[in-house]
């Protein structure tokens, strides 16, 4: 499953999707959660923190299993979808999923996998992108849920975008949609 949080800054996308992911990590739904976290936005508390995936990895090898909330910071975005598509049936959220993409331009090669090949390897990816211009049009593609937040006046280039990607009445629903709400695409 791909579920993406579209929106500016402060919008609320983050706090979305690490709700999202805390629902499913109680839900049982996927026993294990890495949460690329690269603005310390999450209580690492809850779980574990890594600042590398090589300690991950020696931890993952000692105790046969990773904390149910494994936070990484200071890490690079490559290498952990590397890691979960290696450890399988695990939720990968990537806050500023920008990283991995710009435009039809993909700067993470493992990234693409998990678009591609994730749904073999029970691997979802949640992720969040401040601008729609860099969101990849795979990703679009193979989303289950989009998550649009408001796009106001200043947003030209990413409601066009919208309008491109999702269809004009998406672009409507953004730029009309009050601070902090949202409107929620399937693919249904």
């Amino acid at each position: 499953m791909i579920v993406l949080a579209l929106g500016k800054k402060g919008s609320g996308k983050t706090a979305l999707i690490r709700k999202l992911a805390y629902l499913r990590l109680r839900s049982g739904l996927t026993p294990l959660i890495l949460y690329h976290d690269p603005g310390a936005q999450i209580d690492h508390r809850r779980g574990a923190l890594f600042t590398s995936v090589e300690d991950a990895e020696a931890y993952w090898r000692a105790n046969k299993a990773l904390p149910g909330l494994s936070v990484f910071r200071d890490v690079d975005v490559d290498e952990l979808c590397l890691l979960a598509m290696q450890i399988k049936d695990v939720t990968l959220v990537i806050d500023e999923l920008d990283r991995v993409c710009k435009g039809k331009h993909w700067e993470s090669p493992a990234a693409k996998r998990i678009v591609h090949e994730g749904r073999h390897k029970r691997v979802d990816l949640f992720g969040t992108f401040r601008s729609t211009r860099n969101v990849n049009e795979d990703i679009i593609g193979q989303s289950d849920y989009i998550f649009l937040f408001r796009h106001g006046g200043g947003a030209y280039y990413d409601l066009q975008t919208v309008d491109l990607r999702l269809g004009p009445q998406w672009a409507q629903i953004a730029r009309s949609l009050a601070p902090k709400h949202f409107a929620v695409w399937s693919d249904d």
